[in-house]
């Protein structure tokens, strides 16, 4: 159903915690990745990303990836339920404080 020319982003952010953003964020993606179309969860809240819980995806094996070694992205890809894929940066990611500013 989805076309790889006419993907979307959609955010969900606030400044506030504990207001379900994470509930609402996964819900909306397993809905959509039900109705067919292909769905990622990028859950950048260093050290208190939480998205893995609810779509039960325990590995932190390549979690980092992402930050450390751009061009491993399709390592940093978890597969969860209801058929929707994450990346996610843990709640121990330590290493974008030591990043050097280019």
């Amino acid at each position: 159903m989805s076309d790889k020319n006419n993907a979307k982003i959609i955010t969900v952010t606030g400044g506030k915690g504990g207001v379900g953003k994470t509930f609402f964020c996964v819900n909306f993606a397993v809905q959509l990745s039900a109705m067919g179309y292909r769905t990622l969860i990028f859950d950048g809240d260093f050290n208190l990303s939480n998205a893995h819980l609810f779509i039960n995806v325990d590995s932190y094996e390549e979690t980092n990836l992402l930050i450390t070694d751009p061009s491993r992205i399709m390592e940093s890809i978890h597969k969860g339920v209801g058929g929707v894929d994450l990346i996610f940066t843990g709640d121990d990611f330590t290493d974008i404080y030591s990043i050097d500013a280019y």
